[in-house]
């Protein structure tokens, strides 16, 4: 990175303005432009890229942002015409291999994105599952107890045999059992109710009646 970044421009003020390019504070490098303008001999491009980017790296995260900018500057860099003749080719090498690495580096990082997008669906699934097992469990209790009620509660044969339709239908739809509430026929003639069916379920696509 010191390399490339000090062979790319040819001036050591390029070289700041290539990190102010980036992003980088001029407070960052304030003292660097100081040494540059009192005596530009006793510094020089590689110094200057090295010392800027120590301190890039020892702000850690609150510099991120730059550090990402000057590697995606390098990295995108195709015309070399600035460089010093002599310098062109070793820079071309120096940013092929930047490159190499970054691009190892984003393959890695997305085959770990995908592992972890993938592992998060498993985890997604199996809370469903999880949560579908957990609701059906507590219909099936729900529907034992309302069937169970039925022989402690005070009610009529007659209300008993009323509520006993509900019940079944719901202990039937618990369990997965498809189920259509009861029903009965009127006579065309004023019979009144000729048929009754308490409830029906179907079973392999056939209905039955079930009570």
């Amino acid at each position: 990175m010191v390399d490339a970044i000090a062979l790319l421009n040819r001036s050591k003020k390029d070289v700041l303005v290539f990190f102010r390019g980036a992003g980088v504070p001029d407070s960052l490098v304030s003292d660097l432009i100081q040494r540059l303008k009192a005596d530009a001999t006793n510094i020089n491009k590689f110094e200057i890229a090295r010392t800027t980017l120590e301190r890039l790296n020892e702000r850690g995260e609150a510099a991120l942002q730059y550090r990402r900018e000057v590697l995606k500057r390098i990295v995108e860099f195709s015309s070399f015409d600035m460089c010093w003749p002599n310098d062109q080719l070793k820079a071309k090498g120096l940013v092929a291999s930047i490159r190499d690495v970054v691009n190892q580096k984003d393959s890695f990082t997305r085959m770990n994105q995908a592992r972890e997008e993938e592992r998060m669906v498993r985890i997604a699934e199996v809370q469903r599952l999880n949560l579908a097992k957990q609701e059906e469990s507590e219909k099936i209790e729900k529907a034992k107890n309302e069937l169970c009620g039925l022989f402690t509660s005070s009610l009529t044969p007659q209300q008993r045999g009323k509520r006993l339709e509900s019940t079944l239908n719901n202990v039937f739809k618990s369990c997965g059992i498809l189920v259509r509430e009861a029903f009965h026929l009127v006579g065309e003639n004023g019979e009144g109710i000729v048929e009754q069916i308490d409830g029906v379920v179907e079973l392999k696509n056939v209905a039955l009646p079930a009570f």
